[in-house]
């Protein structure tokens, strides 16, 4: 997305500024519609969400639209099954955002557990399981735990500390 700015009363564009989403979204394909109904109740909570195909710019070449989304976010949700759990991709954004110290937010959308390169990643997160019921009687609570996480982000700490060194494991150094 892009902000414009105008010079006054007649609104002529001067200006064009890359605005950030503040969500990125990680899935497999099987999962799109699922992943859209996160994605659309997120942003209908007025959070913004990245999610490709839709945000991927004309002429973008696909990795480096995925790269620069997760640089610019400030979480990535992932929305977890058995395909992601198979998905080399989404092994790819997972490993991009906790290089990035990018906190993630595992959504279980099926009973699947994860494998041992998925647990290097999402072992720490705490897991919102939605895979009982249909995914719509859970954005609600999809929808306040992503908040909680964004406001634990948006604290002045956790922006100094995201800039300090740490050792692989989180510690300051």
């Amino acid at each position: 997305a892009f902000l414009f700015i105008s010079d006054g009363a007649d609104g002529t564009p001067r200006g064009a500024f890359r605005m950030s989403k503040r969500i990125f979204v990680s899935y497999s394909s099987p999962d799109a519609a699922k992943a859209d109904a996160i994605r659309e109740a997120l942003e209908s909570a007025g959070i913004s969400c990245w999610i490709a195909p839709r945000d991927l710019s004309a002429g973008t070449q696909w990795g480096a639209g995925i790269v620069q989304a997760i640089q610019g976010c400030e979480a990535v949700v992932v929305v977890f099954s058995a395909a992601a759990n198979n998905s080399p991709q989404v092994a790819r954004e997972m490993e991009l955002a906790v290089s990035n110290r990018r906190p993630l937010i595992p959504i279980r959308v099926a009973n699947d557990m994860p494998t041992e390169d998925m647990q290097y990643f999402l072992g720490v997160s705490h897991w919102f399981n939605a895979f009982a019921q249909p995914i719509q009687n859970y954005l609600p609570d999809i929808v306040t735990s992503v908040r909680n996480v964004l406001a634990k982000e948006r604290s002045p700490w956790a922006s100094l500390t995201r800039r300090m060194p740490q050792t692989r494991s989180g510690q300051l150094v």
